[in-house]
């Protein structure tokens, strides 16, 4: 069965039942990508698709929870008080043999242990070597029961070993069994430790390979874990299949690619790090320009619920001049979204990175608009003139420029120009009317300002948002950032404070860069319980107000939020009271995980509670 096998088939309710397209290059493939993508469903779709090339042996699917059996032994699974017997757990029956290949479960992979003693020989050596355990097997009354021995001597009952080694002894069963000449596992890692799952990777790529070979079989999994990817070569992007969502087809770089000819691109693929591999698994990677600006975003998102990681972004840290547009087409290549946060000399020093992205339509209508061609054209316009004006009337605004921490910190034996360019765009961006008042040639400078605002705009509009302040550290409001301190130390430290700081106003002005940059990767409005819980206050409170008279009771206003809201009124403490000729409704938050500003609420017959609400409730920062 010669590589490459090229499968197209469609999955019923996936990729909107387009038809999706898979090559085998090699023997083992790996589809990586966010929860809910449609790994697992494809994996299964695969069983059909690969009866063609099985070498008249089977296929078997192993699934995600394949412990399932052993659940109502190992937990308290159904809530009652007492735990099934461990003594009668069973790994399935002897009637069961002739199934062991179709079942899905662990159940399959020890029934074929418990009948191949040179698959027991090849795990017990690798249990008692590397774990100091040994495994029993045997038919007690049609029943398969499993115990282990451990380094003392002691027997004891499967349910009572550890979850990883269970799920390890089972996956390993899998592995090894020739009578199986695809295998397709979905989530090796579950239970496994970091080194137990390298372990298992070692392992597979002694087997993975042209099912000819009775010892080598085709292995297709499905993976959230960094430790099942190895780029030694290129070419071995070749081997992972790439998951977004439900709703489009996953994507796939085959080796005859333009684009895997790149010497840049290759470059990286082979020294691809832990972060840039957890963006394989991320919907929209946050392209950043190191480890100081990942921490700064890591508080921020913290201290200001954006939730990246939920919404399937990941942030990555991208060390190296000029590495940004090499990896950022590299995301795109896989079918990833990069955002980009980027210093501001990715803009000042040349258009390597504008030219390298690409631009959506309403980017594109908006630089016609604005007398372009398009983006890019725009954006050369606007940069050689600023260059000109840098090159031609620097003094103008040299004295301000040269107070910038970019222009003090510059590295003297680079080319003074570079850092003319850099600090006369923080500082053009950042000068207020006055400034542009009293300088010389004050018009031609503030209309370059005015153009590269703009080219900013557009370049957000299509993912990309420069440090117009400079680098990081000219964020920083805490931290003192001096001449040879580490950079993580302090980064670090302005973190620590971030997200101590009881004043949001200041960290959401003094940030605004990054915090764009950071909800436009989460792609997803920031979770506000204030709004749900809003509505439950005027649909409870509207026909109470509607009612309130002298004489209206606690209880009749308890009871009409609960007939209009049911148990969510349980949330409020309703109470009324009289002032004079006026009755009063009071409504309070009772629940101490729901926080909310604006508590208590207080209406009167004539209130607008609409317009109560609104101006009440809100999230607290």
């Amino acid at each position: 069965m010669p590589f490459p096998i090229t499968l197209n088939f469609q999955v019923q309710h996936l990729f909107n039942s387009q038809q999706i397209t898979f090559t085998l290059n090699s023997g083992l493939t790996i589809l990586v990508g966010p929860n809910g993508s449609g790994k697992t469903q494809v994996l299964k779709a695969l069983k059909q698709h690969l009866q063609p090339y099985r070498q008249e042996r089977k296929i078997r699917f192993v699934t995600a929870v394949r412990l399932a059996s052993l659940e109502f032994y190992r937990s308290n699974s159904d809530g009652q008080s007492v735990y099934n017997d461990p003594n009668n757990a069973n790994l399935g029956l002897s009637h069961m043999l002739t199934y062991r290949h179709q079942a899905e479960t662990a159940i399959g992979d020890f029934q074929t242990l418990a009948v191949r003693p040179d698959i027991q020989i090849k795990i017990k050596e690798r249990l008692s070597s590397l774990f100091n355990r040994k495994i029993n097997l045997e038919w007690q009354n049609g029943q398969l029961k499993v115990s282990f021995i451990s380094n003392t001597g002691a027997s004891y009952p499967s349910v009572f070993e550890a979850s990883g080694l269970l799920n390890l002894v089972a996956l390993l069963s899998a592995l090894y069994d020739d009578e199986v000449s695809t295998l397709l596992i979905d989530e090796p890692e579950i239970s496994l430790h970091p080194q137990l799952q390298s372990f298992y990777y070692q392992e597979i790529m002694k087997i993975a390979g042209d099912p000819v070979n009775r010892k080598n079989k085709v292995i297709v999994l499905s993976t959230h874990s960094t430790e099942f990817i190895f780029l030694r070569r290129p070419n071995d992007i070749c081997n992972l299949i790439f998951f977004n969502n439900a709703q489009h087809p996953p994507v796939q770089i085959q080796p005859t690619t333009p684009e895997l000819q790149s010497r840049k691109l290759r470059s990286l693929l082979v020294r691809l790090g832990l972060n840039q591999k957890l963006a394989f698994f991320s919907y929209s990677p946050l392209l950043v320009e190191g480890p100081s600006d990942q921490t700064i975003c890591t508080a921020l998102e913290t201290k200001l619920s954006i939730y990246l990681g939920a919404s399937g972004c990941q942030i990555v840290p991208v060390t190296g001049k000029g590495q940004i547009p090499v990896v950022y087409k590299f995301f795109k290549l896989i079918g990833k979204k990069p955002v980009i946060l980027t210093d501001v000399d990715s803009l000042a020093d040349n258009l390597e990175l504008v030219n390298s992205l690409n631009f959506n339509e309403q980017a594109e209508q908006k630089a016609v608009e604005m007398g372009a061609a398009n983006v890019r054209t725009l954006a050369s316009n606007i940069y050689n003139d600023y260059c000109n004006l840098i090159q031609t009337r620097w003094q103008d605004i040299a004295a301000k420029a040269e107070q910038t921490t970019i222009w003090i910190g510059r590295n003297l034996t680079k080319d003074v120009l570079i850092y003319k360019k850099r600090a006369g765009m923080v500082t053009i961006l950042h000068a207020n009317d006055t400034y542009f008042q009293e300088i010389p040639n004050s018009a031609d400078w503030k209309r370059i300002s005015t153009r590269i605002k703009a080219l900013l705009g557009l370049l957000e509009i299509g993912g990309c948002f420069i440090l117009t302040k400079g680098y990081i550290e000219d964020y920083y409001q805490f931290a003192q950032v001096n001449q040879g301190q580490d950079k993580a130390e302090t980064a670090v430290e302005e973190m620590i404070n971030i997200e101590d700081s009881p004043d949001v106003d200041l960290i959401e002005a003094a940030y605004s860069d990054i915090i764009r940059a950071l909800k436009f990767a989460a792609q997803a409005p920031q979770i506000d319980e204030s709004n749900y819980l809003a509505g439950t206050i005027l649909s409870a409170v509207s026909p109470i107000i509607h009612q309130l008279t002298p004489g209206f009771t606690d209880e009749r206003a308890k009871s009409i939020a609960h007939e209009m809201v049911g148990d969510r009124s349980s949330i409020f403490n309703f109470s009324v009271s009289q002032h004079g000729d006026t009755v009063q409704l009071s409504v309070d938050n009772k629940s101490v995980i729901l926080d909310i500003e604006g508590f208590p609420l207080v209406f009167t017959p004539t209130s607008n509670p609409v317009e109560v609400v609104k101006d009440r409730i809100k999230r607290k920062k």
